[in-house]
């Protein structure tokens, strides 16, 4: 991992218009209460020397860990609050996840560094952040009486650039982990703007459901994580809720029904990038996840059904997952996922 101030372009990065999904860690609500008194934030070489010293030679620290893939370590070294929210193994199967998706992260460098504050009264504020644009604010959700630091490396994987979104908090007079969410930032060698370009064009040709997509992988490519809402990010969500298209369900039940007069219940249509290949992921609810012949069944008819009835998915994608999910509560947390390649 490269140390040191090098690298270090601090908050006037220039923002694509870019948005998304995969939510690590979430700490807090991520409710904006709008602007309270009392709150600041520093960024970039505007943070007094001897406060960006500390923060980096902790996130450096706690990046060498990421990199070394010690995640029981990493965890221990979070504040009392990262880890009454989550359980060590939750931690590290999140972590080792992420390593699934895109490979060993390695040569991190810090690109962005933020100095935030509260002391007021609300539970928890958006605190802006304005990178230089007017009217250009990311928000950074704060709880009450917190100095927290926010930074922001890239490092080098398997299948792409990864982003490592590191908060950290001021507590017993030194800098512990708050939060960390790694997301990748190219895919195929595609940044956000890529991606977003292509959902323009796919909306021209009137290609709707591959523009909805197209721009959630623009989203997934910029997150930065649940406790940041970027400008960026609001202005594409705005422009994805312009279309309204059916089979597209959104965290809400649909019923499908295939060819062979089978219904499924559809409740969500996403993105998931496996080994850095990108997914179309259908999720639907099925009766059990026992009868695991059944379910596969099930998968299959999906995949055979959007195929048919979605050919342009193959234009911007790579293949299918079909995941099932439980309606029986005691298989709630259980998933049973049906991958196929287009090519």
């Amino acid at each position: 991992m490269t140390k040191g101030r090098v690298g270090i372009i601090l908050c006037q990065r220039k923002r694509a218009v870019v948005l998304i999904s995969l939510a690590l860690f979430m700490l807090f609500e991520p409710a904006c209460r709008g602007r309270a008194p009392e709150t600041s934030c520093i960024y970039g070489n505007s943070i007094p020397d001897k406060e960006l010293d500390s923060m980096m030679e902790t996130g450096n620290r706690l990046v060498a860990l990421i990199e070394a893939q010690d995640y029981s370590a990493l965890y221990d070294a979070g504040t009392e609050l990262m880890k009454r929210r989550q359980t060590k193994d939750q931690f590290v199967t999140v972590m080792k996840g992420a390593d699934d998706s895109f490979g060993k992260k390695e040569y991190s460098r810090l690109k962005e560094a933020y100095l935030l504050e509260s002391k007021a009264k609300d539970d928890h504020v958006a605190i802006p952040c304005n990178l230089g644009m007017k009217g250009a604010d990311d928000l950074h959700l704060v709880p009450a009486n917190r100095k927290l630091a926010v930074l922001v490396y890239r490092s080098k994987a398997l299948y792409g650039i990864v982003r490592l979104v590191v908060h950290l908090a001021w507590e017993d007079e030194k800098w512990k982990l708050f939060s960390v969410v790694p997301n990748p930032a190219s895919i195929k060698g595609h940044l956000a703007g890529y991606y977003f370009n292509q959902a323009h064009e796919s909306r021209e040709k009137n290609l709707l459901r591959l523009a909805l997509l197209q721009y959630q992988v623009a989203m997934i490519l910029s997150d930065l994580g649940p406790n940041i809402e970027e400008f960026a990010m609001r202005q594409i969500n705005r422009e994805a809720q312009e279309i309204k298209v059916d089979y597209m369900p959104r965290n809400m039940v649909q019923m499908w029904e295939t060819p062979n007069g089978t219904l499924y219940k559809v409740y969500n249509i996403g993105i998931q990038v496996i080994e850095g290949k990108i997914y179309v992921d259908i999720s639907y609810m099925t009766s059990s996840l026992s009868d695991s012949e059944k379910v596969e069944k099930e998968s299959r008819d999906l995949i055979r059904f959007v195929k048919e009835k979605f050919p342009e998915y193959e234009q911007g994608f790579d293949g299918l997952v079909i995941s099932a999910r439980s309606e029986k509560p005691d298989e709630s947390y259980q998933v049973y996922r049906v991958i196929e390649n287009f090519h």
